[in-house]
């Protein structure tokens, strides 16, 4: 069973014209270097912001790189135990999920 995607990802329900997307490999080093670059995001809006390309990243990456779920994985974990982050609970758990998906 796929566990449901994030809230925050956006899912195409018109047909509208949207631009085509880079190749695979250049948009997953973009969603990597994103994700490596702004691992302390300031409020919940730029956590949410993070969560929104680590969702994409997931989605769109078919390969297990151990070494960096395990990393993305600490980061949620830390997320999760600041006073702050209570509004992002649900998220991190649907993200967390997709993690354990990758991991089995």
């Amino acid at each position: 069973m796929v566990p449901k995607l994030p809230g925050f990802v956006a899912v195409r329900k018109l047909n509208i014209l949207v631009p085509p997307l880079p190749q695979k490999d250049l948009l997953l080093q973009t969603f990597h270097n994103y994700l490596t670059k702004s691992t302390d995001p300031a409020d919940n809006y730029q956590r949410l912001d993070w969560l929104r390309v680590m969702a994409l990243y997931l989605y769109f990456n078919q390969e297990r790189d151990q070494v960096f779920l395990s990393e993305m994985r600490k980061i949620l974990e830390d997320w999760k135990q600041m006073p702050t982050a209570g509004p992002l609970i649900t998220e991190i758990g649907y993200i967390e999920q997709w993690l354990m998906l990758k991991y089995e």
